[in-house]
């Protein structure tokens, strides 16, 4: 079967049905038990009833739409609210790093004070322990 679809010129594979569905389009000796609901029992309204059962499934799914549509907008306004939220959490940041650096050097600056300090504890305690030395 797949070999005579393959020999066929463009024009005949686009009108080439498979044989079980030509069966189902096109065959006028269906019996009573498969009539359409509305009594026709021709290939015709078989091939209706499919198109009519697509397009009630299209449009449930065309229904939803709308839906998503809504949830995209939403979905976009939370993206915004989140990239506000991250553009301040990252000046927040930005601020604290320059409060953190600036303690930092105030730091630094304290501990060059305490040395000194520490420096001049010990040459005060010499200069003491020379002037007791002097009033001996």
């Amino acid at each position: 079967m797949e070999q005579g679809f393959r020999n066929l010129g463009a024009d005949q594979r686009a009108q080439w049905k498979y044989l079980q569905c030509k069966k189902v389009s096109f065959s006028p000796s269906h019996s009573s038990s498969e009539a359409t609901p509305g009594g026709n029992s021709g290939g015709e309204s078989a091939t209706l009833d499919v198109i009519l059962k697509e397009i009630r499934e299209m449009k449930k799914l065309v229904t939803t739409v709308p839906i998503l549509i809504e949830d995209i907008k939403s979905i976009k306004v939370e993206l915004i609210h989140l990239k506000e939220s991250c553009e301040y959490n990252s000046s927040s940041l930005k601020s604290f790093q320059d409060q953190v650096s600036s303690l930092e050097r105030g730091l630094s600056q304290i501990e060059k004070i305490q040395n000194s300090l520490a420096v001049a504890d010990k040459e005060i305690t010499n200069l003491k322990s020379v002037i007791e030395t002097n009033e001996q």
